[in-house]
């Protein structure tokens, strides 16, 4: 009779709750929920001198860039470790190849602590290591990532974001971090160059190995090294406009580094450097063909940011970048880029930028561009918030976004 109990205390639970499926406690437990978004808008003026001659100009109004995201997270049974999952929306540039109204940037999911990190999903590619003091990411995008070697169509959101299978390990006290990642980035077909329909977004091509030291501004304000890191990116691309397939290797190092000793009046050098050892694809007129091509590429910035009483109220910044096309004459560009930012009121900045690009005569003769010069002067509204903050210390989940008031080591994951 002993050996019946079980089955029947199982019965008469069954008969007690008859909406229940297994005997099965789940405690449902809510998550913390962060949420956050940026409104960026600037009117601009953008002029540009001619490779053949003549000039061309252009203003708008521009909104790009202006994103939405959401993050929930809760603790997992083991002691300190959590998953987690964001999904966020940006809106793209109006010259994008893609017609989508809004773009899903963010969306993944994964698993972190004290020791290491694993996410799944889409989110930013690990193809830079600095952030530079601009209004947008795309402002030196040719200068600052490795770019997408498998997309034949004008698509910054392409060239940003992709798919992510990553682990991150952390050690010596948080301060390093070694991570790989097996990427997936946006494809077109490359043996049609007039067609730049997408025809992969999700399968793997590539992948990365990254090790970083860093420190957060909160803890290392004084002078001193705040940042280094290297990065290694590999993609297994087809040949454009031809049958086959070739690897594209590619190194990055980069570091930020506090000339100051005063929290409150804050100087910071930031420099990166790039190499691609590609190869000649015959031209450079598209960026399907430069992405490929073999170059070098440095990109740095000089900020100062002033911050009574640890409150920031306003930074100005000049960003500088090179990039040299190794495999033709005159095939170099080099830009400058000064801004400007003063806080409002707490999330919301006004934004200033002018910015002067120059293309040798060999690129200027490529992409039919001898100097380019764009002002912008704009807004920004910036707004988070956790709710039922249960996670411990994550950060913001604004950390996502790019931000002229935030530069330094690029951050991938909330």
């Amino acid at each position: 009779m002993a050996s019946l109990r079980p089955f029947l205390l199982a019965a008469a639970l069954a008969l007690l709750a008859p909406g229940t499926r297994a005997l099965e406690l789940d405690p449902d437990v809510p998550p913390e929920l962060s949420l956050g978004g940026r409104l960026l808008a600037t009117p601009s003026h953008q002029a540009t001198e001619l490779a053949g001659g003549g000039s061309d100009q252009d203003s708008l109004i521009d909104i790009s860039d202006s994103a939405l995201l959401i993050n929930a997270a809760k603790y997992l049974y083991r002691d300190l470790d959590y998953g987690f999952a964001t999904f966020g929306l940006v809106l793209p540039d109006d010259d994008s190849d893609f017609e989508d109204g809004l773009f899903v940037h963010q969306l993944f999911v994964g698993t972190g602590g004290p020791a290491g990190e694993v996410l799944i999903g889409r989110t930013n590619l690990p193809n830079t290591l600095v952030q530079l003091p601009t209004i947008r990411d795309d402002d030196l995008l040719d200068y600052s990532h490795v770019a997408n070697a498998h997309l034949n169509a004008e698509g910054e959101e392409f060239q940003v974001y992709g798919g992510l299978l990553s682990g991150t390990a952390y050690f010596g006290a948080g301060r390093w971090s070694l991570g790989a990642a097996l990427t997936a980035r946006a494809e077109t077909d490359l043996q049609n160059l007039a067609d730049p329909e997408r025809t992969s977004t999700n399968a793997p091509n590539g992948g990365a190995l990254a090790l970083r030291y860093e420190l957060p501004a909160a803890v290392k304000f004084d002078r001193g090294l705040r940042f280094a890191g290297l990065l290694l990116d590999v993609q297994r691309a087809a040949a454009v406009g031809a049958p086959g397939e070739h690897w594209i290797p590619a190194a990055v190092a980069g570091l930020a580094y506090n000339l100051s000793e005063d929290p409150e009046a804050s100087w910071v050098v930031h420099a990166q450097g790039l190499y691609v050892a590609g190869e000649d694809v015959g031209g450079l007129a598209s960026a399907v063909e430069r992405a490929p091509a073999s170059r070098y590429a440095l990109a740095g910035a000089l900020t100062y940011a002033a911050r009574p009483f640890l409150q920031t109220r306003w930074q100005a910044g000049v960003a500088f970048a090179w990039r040299d096309f190794t495999d033709r004459d005159e095939a170099y560009g080099v830009a400058l880029v000064p801004s400007f930012a003063y806080r409002l009121g707490s999330g919301i900045d006004l934004v200033g930028q002018y910015r002067f690009e120059h293309s040798g005569d060999g690129l200027a003769a490529a992409i039919g561009a001898d100097t380019t010069q764009e002002v912008l002067i704009g807004l920004t509204f910036a707004l988070s918030g956790t709710f039922n903050e249960s996670v411990g210390q994550r950060g913001s989940i604004l950390e996502l976004e790019h931000d002229i008031l935030n530069p330094g080591p690029a951050t991938r994951a909330h």
